[in-house]
């Protein structure tokens, strides 16, 4: 199937007249459908000739177009498939020229019409394109033309997309005569308000808009253009007018019209302490609320808050806002602030005493003063005189206007006018001639008639310092602070017993104890009343050891007191005892040859053990040259005895060490004479016998051989240290069982015998690899086979044979080739050449080589002077079915000379597998 142009009509929509115009149909073949009895693609080729055009001007014509099927084989479109059709392309590229699409669909049966060919032909008319040619100001005069290719593209019978492109060529011709001066102005478009806006561009009121459209050139048609006023408020109405003539368009031209017809809102607030009548009893903030709902305040922040703090009667505050649109509003507000509470104040006037007392009749005076709201109401504020009383509260309480109250300070009231008065009572324990001689107490017994009671009575009065005679005298006071006549009362006290001590004479040792003869003396005195009797209080010295004596003093004062002093005395006038054994092994020369222990006893018959130190040692459980332990006691008078010993402990066996000198194997195996060394040593009591510890050197192979060495020291401790050597200085012995014989000659190619060997040895033993022997050679020359193997302790031992293996023999090249070094062999180039030859093991009577790889021939260009040229060696080719073949008498092949040698000269090469060679060489004429 094809697209074709079915129509073409043009038209010129400016001054030019319009034309009709016929389109030819032509084929048009698509490599890529040709098909014995596929669909192609024929197209019309159509002139669209638009004639005049002025600059500035544009002209159209219309394009039809028909779907063409040209057989009833496999067509391109599917069916029922909408084919869209575009413009794709001009030729030359044109950017004045422009097109619209168009389309077309298949029917249902596109595939299944009538057999062959019958529906060849058959067509779908698509809908048109209009093609408009615009002539920009300016353009050259002269004819014009470019090809337009459409392009129809549509769903595939056999899938995807599908192309199939058809040409239409446009002309036209620039005019220069006949054209009408064009309208090269758009309108002008202006407008009047007839209200001014504010400086925020807001109206207050109505406002109107009235349009002006003018072109004088051609006519005007407008949009949107119609004067209309604005009534209600608005945040904002846009109008319109647009316009277009001959000239051009212009606009839309927009005004918009914001309209606030409302003032602004403006409410006073006043926050703060209420107190009575509208009055405010604290600091008070006075706030404007402020607002517009539509344009919004000029200055929001016109009315800031206004503080007060300051007590005042009356004061008059305003707040004045504008909107955007122009709108004002005014408020004004009093406010009336009295923060202070009218001040009470009283006098009071008496004697004040103690504890809040008065001692004299009180008058109590009243003041009330206000400073800003009144009148002020009083309560209880009348001046008073008050007389003897035990508790009385008078109250003064003044309220201003504004509701705050004051109540001035209670004055509470106590009156005592009358002194008190105060007797002596002595109590305590009495001795001899009116002394006391024990505790005394004065209690003074107070009492007052005044009303305020006794506040500062005399204190119980405690005697508690021995005295020939003390005063004690008592002023008591009320509460009120009245003082009484003083009263007082003698006291004679000796509590304390006559003082006894003594002193002992002796050497005085511990915890109480004498440790000589003691002489006891006694002291006595009275400090108040005197010393009166005494008994006991002169006795004999003591001259013996005793757990205990005591003396005892009594002595009486005047009062009647009693002491009595008592002293025991101990003697202990011996040493303790203390002696020793000493626990251990006791080896030679007075060394222990293990622990030691000392064990001490000591005992004091007197006053018995006090302490010891060092009397239960540690034992001593390390060696030591001599460690000595003392005893040192103490018995319970002080009297001290020492003992001490010495011991000696070596519980340490002498220390043996070895050391073996040889060449180290393996697996322990020495592989020479050996040296075995003893070292002896001790530390402390030192070596006094050594046996076996100087052995001879190991000379002979040997699997065990031990060395013992014991050392005694002089305390008798002894050590043992032995050591197991072993010895295999000798290789093992190497044999061959299997192989080349030694001197024998083999040809190249045939196989060599089989290799083995063994091996023994008598006193480690070979290693389990055995006898091992190395890799035969087979390629041409002398070589040399080893048999070797190792014993365990590292000998190794090996055995070789030499062997040949001879080369083969080359007879040849036969005639009519020479390999003579003398001889250049002279060929025409591009001829061929038989190079002929035999092979021989065993040398030239030997045995000929018929088969196998024998070797390969190559060939490299050298100097015709014999000299070698930087050519490669190139491999003989074969020619034909020929090859390197035995033909039954001699090996043979066929050498094609190079055709392009002409004057060239080349070297042959045999080379066999042996790596034997002969050569010829050639001149290509």
């Amino acid at each position: 199937m094809s697209l074709s142009v079915r129509r073409l009509l043009g038209g010129a929509t400016s001054a030019a007249a319009a034309a009709l115009l016929v389109a030819t149909s032509l084929s048009v073949a698509h490599a890529d459908q040709v098909v014995a009895d596929g669909d192609g693609l024929n197209g019309n080729t159509a002139a669209v000739r638009l004639g005049s055009i002025c600059p500035g001007a544009s002209a159209s014509g219309t394009v039809g177009f028909d779907l063409v099927r040209q057989s009833s084989g496999n067509q391109i479109w599917a069916n029922s498939t909408t084919v869209s059709i575009t413009l794709t392309e001009s030729t030359p590229a044109s950017p004045n020229v422009t097109a619209t699409a168009a389309s077309a669909t298949t029917p249902a049966n596109w595939v299944t019409g009538t057999s062959g060919n019958a529906d060849k032909g058959k067509t779908v008319p698509a809908t048109s394109s209009t093609v408009t040619v615009a002539v920009p100001e300016g353009a050259a005069p002269g004819a014009q033309s470019t090809t337009l290719t459409f392009t129809g593209r549509g769903a595939g019978y056999n899938g995807g997309e599908v192309d199939r492109a058809v040409p239409v060529e446009v002309s036209w011709t620039v005019a220069t005569t006949g054209c009408t001066p064009a309208d090269s102005t758009p309108p002008d478009i202006s407008y009047v308000l007839d209200r001014t806006p504010s400086a925020s561009d807001w109206y207050a009121g109505p406002v109107s808009i009235d349009w002006t459209v003018r072109d004088p050139e051609s006519p005007v048609t407008t949009t949107g253009c119609e004067d209309a006023t604005q009534s209600a408020e608005t945040d904002g109405r846009t109008f319109s007018c647009s316009a277009r003539s001959a000239g051009g368009q212009v606009g839309p031209v927009n005004v918009t019209v914001r309209l606030d017809s409302t003032a602004p809102v403006v409410e006073a607030v006043v926050s703060g302490d209420q107190g009575a009548d509208g009055w405010y009893t604290g600091d008070a903030l006075l706030h404007w609320k402020v607002g517009d709902a539509r344009s919004g305040l000029v200055d929001p922040a016109a009315c800031p808050d206004v503080p007060v703090t300051t007590d005042k009667a009356q004061t008059s505050y305003s707040c004045t806002v504008t909107d955007r649109a122009g709108n004002t509003t005014t408020v004004s507000t009093t406010v009336k602030r009295d923060a202070s509470a009218p001040v009470v104040s009283r006098t009071v006037t008496g004697t004040l005493g103690r504890n809040g007392w008065h001692t004299s009749p009180v008058d109590v005076d009243w003041t009330v003063t206000e400073g800003t709201s009144t009148p002020v109401a009083l309560a209880g504020c009348e001046d008073t005189t008050v007389g003897d009383t035990a508790a009385t509260t008078l109250t003064c309480v003044a309220t201003n206007a504004a509701g705050l109250a004051t109540t001035g300070l209670p004055v509470e009231l106590k009156v005592d006018t009358v002194a008190p008065a105060a007797t002596a009572r002595v109590t305590g324990d009495e001795g001899d001639d009116g002394w006391y001689v024990g505790p005394v107490t004065v209690d003074w017994d107070a009492t007052d008639g005044g009303g305020s009671g006794v506040a500062e009575g005399c204190d119980r009065i405690v005697q508690a310092d021995d005295t020939t005679g003390t005063v004690h005298t008592c002023v008591v006071s009320d509460v009120a602070g009245n003082a009484s006549e003083g009263a007082s009362v003698t006291v004679r006290k000796d509590a304390t017993a006559p003082v006894v001590d003594h002193d002992v004479d002796g050497t005085p040792g511990a915890n109480g104890w004498y440790t000589s003869d003691v002489d006891v003396r006694f002291t006595r005195s009275d400090a108040t009343s005197g010393v009166a009797t005494t008994v006991g209080c002169d006795p004999e010295p003591l001259t013996f050891d005793t757990p205990g004596a005591t003396y005892t003093c009594t002595v009486t004062d005047a009062a009647g007191n009693a002491a009595t002093d008592e002293v025991s005395v101990k003697v202990d006038r011996t040493k303790p005892e203390v002696s020793h054994e000493v626990l251990g092994t006791l080896g030679e020369a007075d060394w222990y040859t293990s622990d030691v222990a000392a064990v001490f006893t000591r005992s004091d018959a007197m006053s018995g053990l006090a302490s010891d130190e060092g009397c239960d040692p540690t034992p001593l459980t390390d060696d030591s040259a001599g460690t000595t332990w003392s005893c040192r006691v103490v018995d319970a008078a002080g009297n001290e005895a020492t003992d001490s010993v010495t011991v000696r402990r070596d519980a340490t066996a002498p220390v043996v060490t070895h050391t073996v000198t040889g060449t180290p194997g393996r697996d322990g195996w020495y592989v020479s004479d050996v040296d075995v060394d003893f070292s002896v040593s001790d530390a402390l009591a030192g070596v006094a016998s050594r046996s076996g510890c100087d052995p001879d050197p190991l000379r002979s192979d040997t699997a065990d051989m031990v060395f013992t060495c014991v050392a005694t020291d002089a305390a008798g401790n002894a050590t043992q240290d032995a050591v197991t050597v072993k010895r295999d200085a000798t290789g093992p012995e190497v044999r061959w069982t299997a192989g080349p014989v030694d001197g024998g000659v083999y040809d190249f190619g045939d196989p060599l015998p089989a290799t083995a060997c063994e091996a023994s040895d008598v006193t480690s033993g070979v290693t389990p690899d055995g006898c091992v022997v190395s890799a035969a050679a087979t390629g041409v020359g002398e070589h040399t086979l080893a048999a070797a193997a190792s014993d365990r302790a590292g000998n190794t031992a090996r055995s070789t044979r030499r062997y040949t293996v001879r080369a083969w023999t080359i007879d040849g090249f036969y005639k009519p080739v020479s390999s003579a070094s003398s001889v250049v062999n002279t060929v025409k180039a591009g001829s061929t050449v038989p190079l002929k030859f035999n092979v021989y093991k065993g040398g030239p009577a030997g045995t000929r080589i018929t088969s196998g790889a024998v070797g390969a021939i190559t060939m490299k260009k050298v100097g015709c002077d014999s000299g070698d040229l930087p050519d490669p060696v190139e491999m003989i080719a074969d020619t034909g079915s020929t090859t390197l073949r035995y033909d039954g008498t001699q090996w043979i092949q066929n050498w094609a000379t190079p055709s392009a040698g002409k004057g060239s000269c080349y070297r042959v090469t045999l080379t066999t597998a042996d790596g034997s060679t002969t050569s010829a060489t050639f001149l290509l004429k």
